[in-house]
């Protein structure tokens, strides 16, 4: 029996208590919150190894096993820098919102949901860090660390909305409040984003798998395996405490379904190949990296029953925002017959966008390439044609 101490037995605790626990039913989920919580806690705190973390680092090396991609320690945020991943790589300690927002906006912390709960809790710190001055500092302060964190990924949906949550606390609470109070109100309303986002995810996986079951049953009595293309990460890296299109991969398992995935390397950030693969290795799924460029001979020459693509940004007409090389799975998905399924958690739907031309893009900061100016985008707009059905709970 493996140590329960090592790299991969703590591998595995880890995504026994962010994946597969998390899909086993709503109302198991709804009442296994707080033990949740409590297990990721102390996950997190072990495979961090933040137990002897000295007070005056703002990072440090650490070995590699596996982690969650963050943590609040109440007086600050550690954030795992995904830049580096899965080899060497650090923690950084955040004591401001400002520096939160650094870390996003560099990609230390990386993208999708994830970026929600960091943002909640960066603003839980713009409050701390006030001390007993008045309420009208306090918001003063929550106004600068709101307009920061959204300037630092400002095409990320789960970013602003759970910006608007905090503000929403915010501005519930009387004038006079005091700073602890203040300050508690706005933690316990990051807790509840992080649960929320788990919870959703959770239900997200059930539906997900319930729909790619049916599609596989329905072109085989008894399939031997399960067949999916996969861009980029959609793990609990870039989800939070329980992944995205990763949430329905760990409810096929549950259902002891037979996997396979063709997964994506996602160029340029290279984080299919990265931090998706060593994702998908800690969970026990089989799966073959495959180059964006190839992904139109994948699907001529591979069977695929399905592609799977973490929304990052979904409008009210089906459009979508997800990692840059979405589009292009998309399109040749679609072109073959082969479904588009497009996993959308509560926190990146925004009712009051129209479609696709409304939602937010930008570039990654340029660097010179090889032989001449490289411009790298963020995320693709992939059209409601293209998609055969957006999944959320």
């Amino acid at each position: 029996m493996a140590d329960e101490q090592s790299p991969d037995a703590s591998r595995r605790q880890f995504f026994r208590v962010f994946s597969k626990q998390t899909v086993v039913g709503a109302g198991s989920i709804v009442g296994a919150v707080n033990e949740l919580r409590q297990a990721g806690a102390t996950a997190a705190n072990q495979l961090l190894g933040l137990t002897e973390l000295p007070e005056e680092l703002s990072s440090v090396p650490v070995e590699v096993a596996f982690r969650s991609p963050y943590r609040f320690s109440g007086e600050g945020l550690l954030i795992v820098d995904q830049r580096q991943l899965p080899g060497q790589g650090s923690v950084i300690e955040c004591r401001t919102a400002d520096a939160a927002a650094a870390a996003i906006r560099v990609g230390a912390a990386g993208g999708g949901p994830v970026l929600g709960q960091i943002a909640a809790f960066a603003m839980v710190l713009a409050a701390s860090t006030t001390g007993d001055r008045p309420t009208a500092v306090r918001r003063a302060a929550l106004r600068t660390a709101a307009s920061t964190l959204r300037a630092a990924r400002y095409n990320q949906r789960a970013l602003r909305s759970s910006i608007e949550r905090m503000e929403a606390i915010d501005a519930a609470l009387h004038d006079e409040v005091d700073a602890t109070a203040h300050v508690n109100a706005l933690r316990a309303e990051a807790e509840a984003i992080a649960t929320d986002a788990a919870l959703d995810h959770g239900r997200l996986g059930q539906i997900g798998a319930q729909i790619v079951e049916t599609l596989v049953d329905s072109l085989d009595s008894a399939p031997q395996s399960v067949d999916l293309l996969v861009h980029g990460d959609g793990g609990p890296i870039s989800g939070g405490l329980v992944g995205t299109t990763f949430a329905v991969l760990s409810a096929l398992q549950s259902d002891e379904r037979r996997l396979h995935v063709w997964l994506t390397e996602a160029a340029p950030t290279m984080e299919g190949a990265r931090t998706g693969a060593w994702q998908l290795t800690a969970s026990d799924v089989p799966h073959t990296i495959v180059s964006d460029t190839a992904v139109a001979w994948l699907v001529a020459n591979r069977r695929v029953h399905a592609a799977l693509l973490r929304a990052d940004w979904a409008c009210v007409n089906g459009d979508i925002a997800a990692p840059v090389g979405s589009l292009a799975v998309a399109r040749f998905t679609h072109d073959a017959g082969i479904p588009v399924y497009a996993l959308a958690p509560a926190s990146v739907i925004d009712q009051s966008c129209d479609g696709g031309a409304a939602i937010p893009t930008e570039l990654r900061q340029p660097v010179e390439g090889r032989v001449g100016p490289r411009v790298d985008p963020s995320a693709d707009i992939v059209p409601a044609e293209l998609i055969t059905q957006l999944v959320s709970a």
